[in-house]
């Protein structure tokens, strides 16, 4: 899988992209904890800390330890939301009776160890606090949707300062989203942030 490194962006520039989602491949029988701190090794204090709200194919978790993640799901990730919708929502809430009809329930499927393919959406204080872990460690995004991105985030600001690098060759954004459709544009690639 072709990688594609950005070097000099600062984390703001990924937030909306880490909230519209990315892949990343991991095995089978991983349930959300697991996934946050061996894949991407963060704390177990941090995530029942501060990563208060979490979803799972849009409904709420209670159990992330037990709460098996399959093939195709979506993994949304907050941390603590405001009000009395962000209490219900809460993971763990004690308000959780209310939101009962609506809560993730782990399917009785045996998963098996092979590779799954899961889309994380970031929000709020976790694009800066996980979002950088994932940008090092590298996230899968189609390469039409990376350009389209990044020249949506070039027509706000400019980005004078930012260098892409990919099939080993260096490009301005501008260059890079000016590279017209080639045979790479359904391609998923891996993206990663350097400094």
């Amino acid at each position: 899988m072709k990688v594609v490194i950005i070097k000099s962006a600062g984390t703001n520039f990924f937030t909306a992209l880490l909230q519209q989602g990315f892949r990343i491949r991991t095995s089978g029988r991983t349930s959300v904890i697991d996934l946050l701190e061996k894949y991407y090794l963060i704390e177990k204090s941090y995530i029942e800390s501060t990563v208060s709200t979490i979803f799972v194919n849009g409904k709420p978790v209670d159990e992330p330890d037990k709460t098996i993640l399959e093939e195709g799901d979506i993994l949304a990730l907050s941390g603590a939301m405001p009000g009395l919708v962000g209490a219900v929502l809460r993971s763990g809430s004690s308000l959780r009776s209310l939101r009962d009809s609506i809560t993730y329930k782990s399917k009785k499927i045996h998963s098996s160890d092979k590779s799954i393919i899961v889309t994380i959406k970031l929000f709020n204080r976790l694009t800066r606090e996980i979002g950088p872990l994932c940008l090092a460690r590298g996230i899968e995004i189609q390469y039409t949707v990376l350009k389209d991105y990044i020249k949506m985030r070039n027509k706000i600001s400019s980005y004078d300062k930012i260098i892409i690098i990919a099939d080993n060759k260096k490009f301005t954004l501008q260059e890079f989203t000016d590279s017209g459709k080639n045979e790479n544009d359904e391609e998923v690639v891996i993206l990663k942030q350097a400094e």
